[in-house]
């Protein structure tokens, strides 16, 4: 059993199945800001009646954002890669630098994940983005994709040839089609894949045959699953599924 402090996210089985990666938030360690102390020591020297109703302890923040829609306040942390392993239970954290990792994917040697991730200096202000990147279990990152456009969900084909992906181009939209593409496992030539279907595209998921990727879409109100090949060739193999599926 391993007591984690918050929920995990996108659990994932390595190839073996003797492992599971997982991301998880990781508060940070550091004491509170000396502003913070001082707010805290001058509100604890306060006489307060037995009967008064007192308000929420004074927070301070010293970053840009710092509270959600229906979460409240942020804790500040950040949430990175972790992989636990079923045979002994022990559970390794791969990568401690400030960033927060998502969508981890194994690759088939077992060694080494992919997952996504905004590392740019002074991201805080500016408009959200995600390149790819591969580390081994050391957190030791190098990035495969490049440029600024999102990049989401990558998978690796069976045969270690391919990453699938889905992109969102950066035009700083309030809305952008996300597309599907593939590239070879080195992060060069990437091909679209779908761009007749004028349709977001999600839930990347390869083919045993490493030939195909397949993928969901929502056509006129109704879910969809189709398979797109590696020559942009595409079809539907189910429609009318409705409600959520994956």
């Amino acid at each position: 059993t391993f007591a984690v402090p918050s929920w995990p996210g996108t659990l994932v089985w390595s190839p073996d199945g003797k492992s599971l990666a997982f991301t998880l938030f990781v508060p940070d360690a550091e004491p509170p800001s000396f502003l913070q102390q001082a707010v805290d020591a001058a509100e604890g020297s306060l006489e307060r009646p037995a009967d008064a109703q007192w308000a929420a302890p004074v927070q301070v923040t010293q970053v840009e954002r710092y509270r959600q829609d229906g979460g409240g306040w942020l804790k500040s942390g950040h949430r990175h890669l972790f992989v636990l392993s079923v045979v002994d239970g022990t559970v390794r954290q791969v990568g401690s630098e400030p960033f927060d990792d998502s969508d981890p994917a194994w690759l088939p040697d077992g060694k080494r994940l992919l997952f996504t991730s905004d590392r740019r200096p002074g991201r805080e202000h500016m408009y959200p983005v995600s390149a790819i990147y591969m580390t081994d279990m050391s957190g030791d990152a190098t990035r495969v994709t490049h440029g600024n456009d999102s990049y989401y969900d990558p998978k690796l084909s069976p045969d270690g040839q391919w990453i699938a992906y889905i992109k969102i181009p950066s035009r700083q939209a309030s809305y952008t089609r996300s597309d599907l593409y593939v590239m070879h496992a080195d992060g060069t030539e990437p091909r679209q894949l779908a761009a007749a279907l004028d349709r977001d595209l999600s839930g990347a998921a390869w083919a045993a045959d490493s030939r195909g990727v397949y993928a969901k879409f929502d056509d006129h109100g109704v879910s969809c699953l189709g398979l797109f090949d590696l020559n942009g060739h595409s079809k539907t193999l189910v429609s009318g599924l409705g409600g959520r599926f994956s």
